[in-house]
């Protein structure tokens, strides 16, 4: 009460959601700053932050017993910063660009989260009354067999902000998204043992990527999923009774409930962030004679390098023949100076996916058709991943070229060739 600086304030409201302290944050931003607005945006930026601080302080409070105030406060503040988004002129919340893209993105992560925890509550339960697992082909039973891939689809969603602000952002905020993704990694595995149908008997089936990273323990939620995984899903691969894991379950997602979730820090920065665009091109070089003249015959009207429905540029090359591509662009002023390591390398990984054959609709396989006379998807196959990596030094004003050489494709058919790039310290 004795201070009165503003930003001091603000300050603190910020190291409170990064600390999970969300009643302090809750009572400077209702009582302290909300009173003193100059704008209208910056009142109804902070009454976002006050409600979204509320709605986690009743939900470590509570519990699940007030899920829906929590939820209705959540809505609301999302819908916030979608108009105040919206009044900047720009689609803020669906591109990595916009001011408000981040905010908008880990709010919606986090709604989508605790519905995901609700529900798969409400199933536990009825579990538990009915005895022990819910009869097959009703529509409940449908619903908990598929929690683990929505928990896996969210966990995805979270790695991807990491990947994208990763670079950007301070220490905690990544340890944050990272205890994020844990989250949604510990239920898919929870849920998995509890299923009969799911379940690895006498073993655990962990993801490599579920491991805490290093730093995550310091925080309450990740001391907490630490505790849960040695302490309640390891067992769980022993265990064979349904009924029992089903309880298991049921506490876990009350103690998570319950548990103040970090949130990153860059939730209060208001700022875009800044990228580069890549530009990948076909080395003509490393063609045959023939193809290389048809396609500098062909370089004018875009004749050679076809693009289908989805965008992506199709090329035509004879089985076993060689392929090059060029990896080039430019790292903006602005790109290097907010990021946060300073890196001096481009570097590239290479996959070659098999997509399916050359045919036209009459020469389809039987066996890829379903009832219906429709063709059936098929998986993607790897058929062959680099295993050293393709590096290049940046060029004066983060001008950077990188060629990549891969690996001829014997047999005929469909591929896509998928490139992973990522920056590096020399």
């Amino acid at each position: 009460d004795r201070i009165d600086c503003h930003w001091t304030l603000f300050q603190i409201v910020r190291r409170s959601f990064a600390w999970g302290c969300f009643e302090l944050s809750h009572r400077i931003l209702s009582s302290r700053l909300l009173q003193k607005c100059s704008t209208q945006r910056s009142f109804f930026w902070l009454r976002s932050l006050s409600q979204i601080a509320n709605a986690e302080n009743t939900l470590c409070n509570c519990g699940t017993s007030c899920i829906s105030q929590c939820l209705e406060l959540l809505n609301s503040a999302y819908s916030t910063i979608c108009s105040l988004a919206a009044v900047d002129g720009q689609d803020g919340t669906t591109s990595p660009a916009g001011k408000f893209y981040f905010q908008a993105q880990i709010l919606r992560n986090r709604i989508d989260f605790i519905k995901l925890c609700i529900c798969t509550r409400a199933l536990c339960t009825e579990m538990i009354m009915c005895g022990g697992n819910l009869p097959f082909g009703t529509r409940q039973r449908l619903f908990l067999k598929n929690c683990p891939k929505q928990f896996r689809i969210l966990a995805a969603r979270y790695m991807q902000i990491y990947k994208v602000y990763g670079l950007h952002s301070c220490q905690q905020t990544k340890s944050s998204l990272r205890t994020m993704f844990a989250m949604c990694k510990f239920m898919e595995a929870f849920i998995e043992h509890t299923i009969s149908e799911l379940s690895i008997t006498g073993s655990l089936r962990i993801q490599p990527e579920f491991s805490h990273p290093k730093g995550d323990k310091n925080l309450a939620m990740g001391a907490l999923l630490l505790r849960l995984r040695t302490g309640a899903l390891k067992p769980l691969g022993i265990s064979k009774s349904t009924s029992r894991n089903t309880t298991e379950l049921l506490d876990a997602i009350d103690a998570i409930m319950k548990c103040p979730c970090p949130f990153p820090i860059r939730m209060f920065q208001i700022t875009p962030i800044s990228y580069t665009i890549i530009d990948i091109s076909l080395d003509i070089d490393s063609l045959s004679t023939k193809e290389a003249q048809t396609a500098i015959e062909s370089s004018t009207d875009d004749e050679y390098v076809d693009v289908d429905d989805c965008g992506n540029e199709v090329v035509e090359a004879l089985p076993g023949s060689p392929l090059k591509f060029i990896i080039s662009g430019v790292f903006p002023r602005t790109f290097l100076k907010s990021a946060v390591i300073r890196f001096s390398q481009i570097i590239a990984r290479t996959s070659v996916y098999y997509e399916g054959q050359l045919f036209d609709d009459e020469d389809i396989d039987d066996s890829n058709v379903d009832e219906n006379g429709e063709e059936v998807p098929q998986c993607p196959r790897v058929v062959s991943r680099c295993e050293e990596p393709f590096s290049a030094t940046l060029l004066p004003g983060g001008k950077f070229m990188l060629p990549i050489q891969c690996d001829p494709v014997l047999a005929e058919g469909q591929y896509r060739y998928s490139v992973f790039v990522a920056t590096g310290i020399l």
